[in-house]
């Protein structure tokens, strides 16, 4: 239940990204906003392991910001 609220939320600043203009991405249309939110809660997941499991705070900041970077725009 948790989490269905969690993809509602980033599946939601997605479409407002893309309607707005901040996001670009044609692939954020449909399944694929749901899908792409997804994938950003599981990777938000695995830094919050890092951070609260295993008290990893090295480069957080620079972590953060490359799997935001590679999620919205890809490996370009």
């Amino acid at each position: 239940m948790y989490d269905d609220k969690e993809l509602a939320l980033i599946t939601s600043i997605l479409k407002h990204g893309v309607a707005s203009g901040s996001i670009h991405g044609d692939k954020l249309n449909g399944e694929n906003a749901q899908l792409i939110a997804d994938i950003f809660l599981t990777a938000v997941r695995g830094l919050e392991m890092e951070v609260f499991i295993k008290k990893k705070f090295n480069n957080l900041d620079k972590k953060v910001n490359l799997m935001i970077g590679i999620l919205l725009n890809g490996l370009n």
